[in-house]
C-alpha cells in the first residue's frame, strides 16, 4: 500500500501530534496510526458523511475527527509536530494556501508532507509556492514531480530551502 510506504520513507518518530488533513474515510489515519504511533491524531475533512466512516474504522478509534477547511485550518500556529495530506493537495482549489496552512499549524522543524498518485496535466507544481513552504522550488530543482524526495527542514525565515536529497533505497 503506497500509503506505508509513504509514512516509512518519512521515518518520522513515534509520538508526534500529528495531523491528517482531507483524511476522507480515514483510511490513511488508520495506517498512520498503525505505522507511526503517534501521541495524537486528528483528521480533517470538509466531508461530516466521510468523517463519520472514519471514527467508524476501528483502526481509526484513537484519532480526533473534525470538519474543517485545509485551506483555512481552526488551529493555533504550532499546534501540531507532524502534517500529512494524502492523495488530496490536487483537489483543493488553492493548493498554495493548503500548503501556508500545513506549515502554519506544524511546529518549526516539524514534518510536512503530502503526496499523490501523479499530477494531473491541469495542475502545475508551482501552484504550491516557494519561499517558507518549500514545496515548489523543491519540485523545480528535482526535475521530476513523482519522485520521492526528501527535502531538508525548511525555516519560516524566508529564505530558500537547502537541497533535497533522494532517500537511500
Amino acid at each position: 500500500m503506497p500509503a506505508r510506504k509513504f509514512l516509512d520513507w518519512l521515518d518520522a518518530p513515534k509520538n508526534l501530534k500529528w495531523i491528517d488533513i482531507g483524511c476522507g474515510n480515514g483510511a490513511f489515519t488508520e495506517v498512520l496510526i498503525a505505522r507511526c504511533a503517534p501521541a495524537a491524531v486528528t483528521g480533517v475533512d470538509p466531508s461530516e458523511g466521510q468523517l463519520a466512516y472514519a471514527r467508524a474504522r476501528p483502526g481509526a478509534k484513537r484519532a480526533e475527527f473534525r470538519v474543517a477547511d485545509a485551506q483555512a485550518l481552526p488551529f493555533p500556529d504550532n499546534s501540531f509536530d507532524a502534517a500529512t495530506m494524502a492523495l488530496v493537495i490536487v483537489f483543493i482549489p488553492d493548493p498554495r494556501m493548503a500548503t501556508r496552512e500545513l506549515v502554519r499549524v506544524v511546529r518549526p522543524g516539524g514534518v510536512v508532507a503530502t503526496y499523490v498518485w501523479e499530477f494531473p496535466r491541469r495542475f502545475s507544481a508551482s501552484a504550491l509556492g516557494g519561499g517558507d513552504e518549500g514545496f515548489g522550488s523543491w519540485h523545480r530543482r528535482s526535475g521530476r514531480m513523482y519522485r520521492l524526495r526528501r527535502a531538508v527542514p525548511c525555516k519560516r525565515s524566508g529564505k530558500k530551502p537547502g537541497s533535497p536529497r533522494s532517500k537511500p533505497r
